[in-house]
């Protein structure tokens, strides 16, 4: 019996049995994740494979068109001969999800283009998302559900790309940057509205016996993104719900204060064992958050709720029970 109360015949690795005596769902019968090792039965990990190479060479003409009119239609880099450049080259960069530039650009004269294009100081990161971001947020403001905004960051690789001169990545040896992403969608019908914010951070190295206090004002701390970017976000409107959903990152004493303080609506997956109170009045005694979610485990998938800040307390190996 495993510690989920699972038990497997290893003669007869067909049939489970919990402590219901209930048969398991069948969809995890013949499961590749799924192994029995002499009396228990566990999940295995899926290993992550790598990607695929069948991507679309060529997107039909018509979904590029309507995905940059629709979205950077509006963009604005100073100049309408610009905006005809970046409209054209935006177009064939859509049509051509894989590959390099070279293969996006098929003809010289439309990489020459581009080039000189995104060397021209009007044309920033800002400046190029702002009409995505302003779509975005139309699309959130008009929607009558809820509306959850996923914050997380991914890396982009320019390793082997010196001139740059981007800061190192990884183990040290690459350079890139760090970009968060805040990516809102409609969950009930699984649609993505856009993109509401991104940031593009370089990783500064931290001084040498840097303390705590240096620590919380220095700016340049890779844990402010998760701040920065909700606080770049504008309020839910009167009547609208819009979640911030979060992982293990964002589980910081900063931006959940900023939340609560701001009003804002979040989930965000525990990385500490902190002290809290259930409800919105604080009266409550304080117990510990994971005890509490251990306990409620099964009802965790489905119900979220707002709790109040106590204290900033990691119990480390101490049992908070």
């Amino acid at each position: 019996m495993g510690a989920s109360g699972v038990k497997c015949d290893t003669k007869e690795q067909g049939v489970f049995y919990n402590r219901s005596r209930w048969p398991l769902m069948e969809s995890l019968l013949g499961s590749p994740y799924w192994k029995c090792r002499r009396h228990f039965f566990f999940m295995e990990e899926p290993i992550m494979e790598s990607p695929a190479t069948d991507y679309p060479v060529e997107l039909p003409e018509e979904i590029a068109q309507g995905f940059v009119a629709n979205y950077f239609g509006e963009v604005d880099l100073g100049h309408k001969s610009r905006n005809a450049c970046f409209y054209r080259v935006a177009q064939q960069i859509s049509r051509h999800p894989g590959g390099t530039l070279p293969d996006k650009l098929s003809d010289p004269n439309d990489y020459i283009a581009m080039d000189r294009l995104m060397n021209r100081p009007e044309a920033t990161h800002e400046s190029v998302l702002a009409p995505h971001r302003r779509q975005t947020l139309a699309k959130m403001h008009a929607h009558a559900g809820v509306v959850l905004i996923l914050h997380d960051t991914t890396v982009l690789d320019y390793s082997g790309k010196k001139a740059l001169g981007l800061s190192a990545l990884g183990n040290g040896h690459g350079s890139g940057y760090l970009c968060h992403n805040s990516l809102a969608v409609d969950p009930e019908r699984r649609d993505v509205f856009g993109l509401v914010s991104q940031i593009l951070h370089q990783r500064v190295a931290a001084p040498r016996n840097e303390g705590v206090k240096q620590k919380r004002e220095r700016k340049t701390r890779e844990s402010r993104l998760w701040t920065r970017a909700v606080l770049s976000l504008p309020a839910a409107p009167a009547g609208k719900r819009w979640v911030d959903v979060c992982d293990r990152g964002a589980d910081l004493f900063e931006f959940l204060a900023v939340e609560q303080r701001l009003d804002r609506l979040c989930v965000v997956r525990s990385a500490y064992n902190r002290s809290i109170r259930l409800g919105h009045d604080g009266q409550a005694r304080k117990r510990c958050c994971m005890s509490i979610c251990g306990r409620c485990r099964p009802l965790a998938r489905y119900v979220a709720k707002r709790f109040t800040i106590a204290s900033w307390r990691k119990s480390g190996r101490r049992s908070c029970a």
